[in-house]
């Protein structure tokens, strides 16, 4: 503590100070100021303990090697609060501290260093403490050191001026850890093509990062019962692994970045549980038990899969993004084929896939809303545009709206129906209730009962020669006598009253004519036909009574002529 040169009388003030409570560079970080190796109990001892005892001035130097002179400056080095002579931590030196000093100089150790001691009520007024602040330095450094130290009080490692704070090592390895080993690890890793590319691992001791520029930045736990997503058990372990250059895990716990070839570059877990990529460039923010494959990217959310190349899944539950390019959201939506995107909502656990490549797929129970002032545009091309059913991916047009050349078309492959009112019902042609057919276009010959009235200009039902066959002569005389013997009477549909009509009922006309393909309607064609059928009938029956008036007529002026004739030979 007092050096040779202390100990002369020649030396200066400023030397005594110097080396007084200033260490060595190279001393020992387990040092205290006064056992650097050239303190002894015949000076240090005898200084330190005089002071305890009260004693200043040249009696405190008397004897000691040290100048009378110079007893103020080794009086002001001893109460340095630096140079840690103060070891039980009392407000002022005491006897207990020249004590320990001493026995410490004499080479004693652990508790013989406080024995029979009173200690007072300093900061350190226990064996324990007084120990662990020698063995730290006595507090005249803050010096950390090798294998650690028991400061008795929290410990702070830092700077307290403007100057930065940087922590080195020579080694390829540096470490800031919690017990069980939990903290910060960076370390150099030396891979051909990445220059100065340190891998990082932070959190749990068990957590892992192999490659250049690999980091984790924390999470993990030790145990080995997360849940595994390939397997559906709970055998995953719960650190965090990532493996490849350029991948990153920022949190959470039972992440991994890897698959079966080892390495995955460029990928990156956000956070969450048991989340994984196994694709160059995958992405996953997220959430829980998500997979993500090459430059496939999953939001979050649970159990989603984006094993597609590029493909996307923002978020929900149980999506899967299989095909290429794909997009899947919502709940349940698996977009398995190229380019396809699909929403699924929330009304079933049942997935709802494509049928086709680049196929926009909707599952929505609760309808599509379109706000009012939104428009569907279809392009300049024409086809069929909506596809209303069709039994697969290959016949699609079955029922559906399309366009032609300047003409716009409505297509079924069996029957059409218009409904008024009503809910859907899946008999044929069935309005449901409360509801009323309106018009019906059938295929087939049986009747359905229809409500509506059609207004048109014209009404040019097909009557063209070319579309008909097995033409066949009518007797228009007997058409006119069935015509004759049929009831006409007036009245009014049940679902219109108040309008009056006048016809034949349809039973009747199809007992007297058998036409049609049911006794519930009339066709207009028929109902026409039949009408100028009975014009003719009625017209010949006219030709031939014009004929038999001719004749009367004839044979009337020949017996006028007769009677004439009999009447001048008479002389009447």
């Amino acid at each position: 503590m007092f050096t040779s040169l202390q100990r002369r009388q020649a030396v200066t003030v400023i030397m005594l100070v110097g080396t007084l409570f200033w260490l060595p560079t190279s001393i020992s970080a387990q040092t205290c100021p006064f056992d650097d190796g050239n303190s002894s109990l015949a000076v240090e001892g005898l200084v330190l303990t005089r002071y305890a005892l009260g004693l200043t001035g040249a009696p405190l130097v008397a004897n000691s090697g040290i100048a009378a002179v110079d007893a103020p400056t080794v009086e002001a080095s001893i109460n340095c609060p630096s140079c840690g002579l103060n070891i039980t931590g009392n407000p002022t030196m005491t006897v207990a501290d020249a004590t320990i000093i001493s026995r410490k100089l004499a080479g004693m150790s652990g508790s013989a260093l406080t024995n029979g001691l009173a200690l007072g009520s300093g900061t350190r007024n226990t064996p324990v403490a007084v120990q662990s602040f020698l063995l730290a330095g006595c507090g005249a450094t803050n010096a950390f050191v090798k294998g650690g130290n028991s400061f008795g009080s929290a410990a702070v490692l830092g700077t307290n001026d403007a100057f930065d704070l940087k922590v080195a090592s020579g080694g390829q390895n540096v470490s800031l850890e919690i017990a069980g080993g939990h903290g910060l690890r960076v370390s150099k890793l030396i891979v051909s093509g990445y220059l100065n590319a340190p891998t990082v691992i932070n959190g749990s001791a068990l957590n892992q990062a192999f490659g250049p520029a690999v980091t984790v930045a924390g999470g993990g736990y030790e145990s080995s019962t997360c849940f595994n997503p390939p397997t559906g058990d709970f055998t995953r372990n719960c650190r965090n692994r990532a493996n490849g250059a350029g991948s990153t895990i920022s949190g959470g716990y039972a992440n991994l970045i890897e698959n079966n070839f080892g390495v995955v570059d460029g990928a990156v877990i956000g956070g969450g549980i048991g989340n994984e990529v196994f694709g160059q460039l995958g992405t996953i923010s997220g959430g829980v038990n998500n997979a993500a494959a090459k430059a496939g990217a999953v939001g979050g959310g649970f159990s989603n899969k984006a094993y597609g190349e590029g493909s996307t899944i923002p978020g929900g539950e149980g999506n899967r993004a299989d095909g290429k390019f794909s997009f899947a959201a919502g709940r349940y939506a698996a977009a398995t084929l190229d380019g396809s995107f699909v929403w699924g909502d929330f009304s079933t656990t049942s997935l709802i896939a494509p049928t086709a490549a680049n196929q926009f797929v909707i599952r929505s129970s609760g309808g599509v809303h379109l706000s009012p002032p939104t428009r569907l545009y279809f392009g300049m091309q024409t086809r069929q545009m909506i596809n209303l059913w069709g039994t697969s991916a290959t016949t699609p047009d079955e029922f559906g709206i399309g366009v032609q050349t300047a003409t716009a078309y409505f297509r079924s492959n069996s029957n059409f129906c218009w409904h008024k009112g009503g809910t859907h019902d899946n008999a044929f042609c069935a309005p449901g209730s409360t509801g009323s057919v309106q018009m019906a276009l059938r295929d087939t010959a049986v009747a359905t009962t229809a409500a509506g009235h059609l207004y048109a200009a014209t009404f040019n039902p097909s009557s063209d020669r070319a579309v008909k066959t097995a033409i066949q002569s009518i007797n228009p005389r007997s058409v006119l006598r069935k015509v004759l013997a049929m009831p006409i009477t007036s009245w009014a549909y049940k679902t219109d009253n108040t309008t009056r009509h006048i016809g034949p009922m349809a039973q009747d006309f199809h007992k007297a004519f058998g036409l049609g393909g049911s006794d519930k309607s009339i066709a207009t064609v028929d109902a026409d036909g039949v009408a100028l059928a009975a014009i003719q009938g009625l017209h010949q029956m006219m030709k031939d009574k014009d004929a038999k008036i001719g004749t009367l007529e004839k044979l009337n002026a020949t017996m006028q002529k007769k009677l004439a004739a009999i009447e001048k030979r008479l002389g009447m």
